[in-house]
């Protein structure tokens, strides 16, 4: 009888163990093609004969989906990939492509005043170039503000990682 009661008594531990914790299911905020086209540099301050800008046209696929636990949202995981097409404004028929993967975990920290303070990490851009190297990597850990989570530039509080951004290089590369 003490071993029936030995064996009952791990059983029921083992199953308590084994109660997964309830979470929410998750909640896709957005997929799809992405074809979006910003400025990105300008190389004015570079010096004469730098009157112009980088553009990026971005082509890819991407997605967003948030996690939550009791209703509140506790993490986003962002996730893209494609081709990032660099160009001077003025000779947008000379590009410098580039293939991208990013993908950033986006943990919530607070909900105050109905503004979001998060945490992203991750890698969220790389670009090299032949004969020259990294000339953009941008990876670590982001700390900000933003007021609506799917369409706010956030407010930078913190920054650590690799923030490697070439710009007198790249504006080199595209005035000739």
């Amino acid at each position: 009888m003490k071993k029936f009661a030995v064996v009952l008594l791990l059983l029921l531990i083992i199953a308590a163990g084994a109660t997964p914790v309830a979470a929410d299911q998750p909640v896709l905020f957005w997929e799809g093609d992405i074809d979006d086209t910003w400025p990105f540099i300008d190389c004015r301050p570079f010096g004469s004969g730098y009157e112009f800008t980088i553009w990026v046209h971005q082509l890819g696929h991407g997605k967003q989906t948030g996690y939550f636990k009791g209703g509140e949202l506790v993490r986003v995981l962002e996730q893209g990939e494609g081709v990032g097409y660099l160009y001077n404004e003025n000779h947008p028929s000379f590009t410098i492509p580039n293939t991208y993967s990013a993908q950033g975990h986006v943990e919530v920290l607070s909900d105050p005043d109905g503004n979001y303070r998060y945490r992203a990490t991750g890698l969220f851009y790389s670009m090299q170039l032949p004969g020259k190297g990294t000339v953009i990597h941008i990876s670590g850990q982001e700390v900000g503000v933003v007021t609506n989570w799917q369409f706010s530039t956030p407010e930078i509080l913190k920054q650590v990682g690799n923030d490697t951004l070439d710009k007198p290089l790249l504006c080199k590369i595209f005035a000739n």
